[in-house]
């Protein structure tokens, strides 16, 4: 997995993270994908949400159907299907560290997961 940070002359922070390893095979696809950064108002890298690693689009408003920066990474809500199992991942701020997270949205219909990343813990909690 290779991290690759954009040039600062970008308007907003990017960072790319290839879905498949470069130099396998040449015939090998790669995905890359996109992710907004959170800024960090040192100028450093932020927290960004990568999402569904296993999805061609890996963040969309059906399943994260809220997202914002926070003073020491990210806050998002998660929603789906009850009791449907989810695999995302965030990167954490300040390090190209990335915290993948297996989880289980609540039972009750409606139910969604509030989730941080704070530093490189990602972490959720149901919520009705």
């Amino acid at each position: 997995m290779t991290l690759v940070q954009a040039p600062a002359s970008l308007r907003a922070p990017v960072t790319t993270l290839p879905a498949q390893p470069h130099g396998v095979d040449p015939f090998t696809p790669t995905l890359t994908v996109v992710v907004p950064v959170c800024p960090t108002g040192d100028g450093g890298r932020g927290a960004a949400l990568i999402g569904e690693l296993d999805k061609f689009a890996t963040v969309s408003v059906r399943r994260f159907v809220s997202a914002e920066c926070t003073a020491g990474g990210l806050s998002f809500v998660v929603a789906g299907q009850p009791g449907e199992a989810v695999r995302f991942a965030a990167l954490a701020h300040g390090a190209l560290t990335v915290s993948v997270l297996n989880a289980t949205l609540p039972a009750s219909p409606g139910g969604t997961l509030a989730c941080t990343l704070q530093g490189a813990a990602l972490s959720c909690a149901a919520q009705a």
